[in-house]
């Protein structure tokens, strides 16, 4: 087993002073959040998917203190209906895109919650009672989270990338 951090926790911390921190401690590896709830303290998505340089300086970077990356992490909702599940698909896409060109094994998210049909809100469903809430509930399985999750998992597949779940409440794992 390996013993590593999520760097928002020391997200008030500059890079180098967490992996430094890291190091002090013996831990091994850092997870790194890349947005969605995550503010991404630590490293810029847009910017390490674009340049190979700023790529190789991160990873020298960890890998002059002992670390290895075990995970970026882009939590959010990428079910939410509108524009917010949207940014939040798009990150997660991302994370698995930054992470393949890292040699990042695996992105942590969560499995989100959509609406019903026609909601500005994530709803959810808790209870089979009263009756429409069942249908509810089959519409945001049928149209939104198994198609949704058979895409990512694809995608996450073509980049060699693991999904990994944070299982939280008003999420729908």
């Amino acid at each position: 087993m390996k013993l590593g951090l999520y760097s928002d926790g020391l997200g008030q911390l500059p890079l180098a002073d967490c992996l430094d921190f890291c190091r002090q401690r013996a831990l091994q590896c850092i997870e790194l959040g890349t947005g969605n709830w995550s503010e991404a303290p630590h490293i810029a998505l847009a910017s390490l998917l674009a340049s190979t340089s700023r790529r190789d300086e991160l990873l020298g970077s960890i890998a002059a203190r002992g670390l290895t990356i075990s995970a970026l992490n882009c939590s959010g909702n990428p079910l939410h209906p509108g524009a917010v599940g949207e940014q939040h698909r798009k990150i997660i896409a991302d994370s698995i895109v930054l992470a393949a060109r890292l040699g990042v094994g695996r992105i942590v998210t969560m499995s989100g919650c959509p609406g019903g049909p026609g909601d500005s809100h994530a709803n959810w469903i808790v209870t089979s009672w009263p009756p429409e809430t069942r249908d509810i509930l089959a519409w945001q399985w049928r149209e939104q989270v198994i198609p949704y999750w058979i895409e990512l998992a694809a995608m996450a597949r073509d980049h060699g990338v693991r999904l990994c779940l944070e299982m939280h409440g008003t999420q729908c794992v």
